[in-house]
């Protein structure tokens, strides 16, 4: 007598098998899923942690406008300055080049834009190096809300200011590729103080 599986044996362990896999392969889509959402919400995270490390960095660096007044030199305006438009103004004096460089930072649609200008120490009027240059492109990032505050101005110029930054952004269709379910939002803040001040 031959030994073997019968029919209904073979329906049976098919059955299981089919449940088993059909369990398995949902899991295994879900966890992809996960994953693509995951590394959409980091890339995000990057992207917009470069853009605030970027203008945290300007402003470590800022140490105001200078003139000379004989040998001495004096400072007229502090390193940070906010504009009546929404724009962030970073001040720095190169003292031993004798120039003046401002970058001015500010949101223009979900893109930040920053301008550079410069003149020469007791010059009056600025000269423009660049304009609107863009820290992000829409397909990465997509800028919400660019906030800054602090004290850029205090009764004594030779006080340091603080300064506080917010960004808040969401993922571009490049990183999302339009589906809304993998879009990623996210809010990253800092602050800093002058350097050299």
């Amino acid at each position: 007598m031959e030994k073997g599986f019968t029919l209904i044996e073979i329906l049976i362990a098919a059955t299981i098998f089919a449940t088993f896999l059909a369990i398995s392969s949902n899991s295994l889509v879900d966890v992809l899923k996960l994953e693509q959402k995951a590394n959409v919400l980091r890339k995000t995270q990057q992207n917009t942690r470069y853009i605030l490390e970027s203008i945290i960095r300007e402003a470590r660096n800022a140490n105001g406008e200078f003139i000379k007044n004989g040998q001495a030199k004096e400072r007229v305006t502090s390193s940070y300055q906010f504009g009546s438009s929404g724009q962030l103004i970073l001040t720095n004096t190169d003292l031993e080049a004798g120039k003046v460089t401002e970058k001015i930072y500010y949101k223009d649609g979900e893109i930040i834009r920053m301008d550079t200008l410069s003149k020469s120490m007791g010059a009056s009027i600025f000269t423009t190096e660049s304009a609107g240059i863009a820290l992000n492109k829409t397909e990465d990032l997509r800028i919400i809300k660019f906030d800054f505050n602090g004290s850029a101005f205090y009764s004594d110029i030779d006080l340091p200011p603080i300064l506080y930054v917010n960004i808040e952004a969401q993922s571009g269709e490049g990183l999302d590729a339009k589906k809304p379910e993998l879009r990623a939002h996210t809010t990253l803040a800092s602050s800093a103080t002058p350097r050299g001040y």
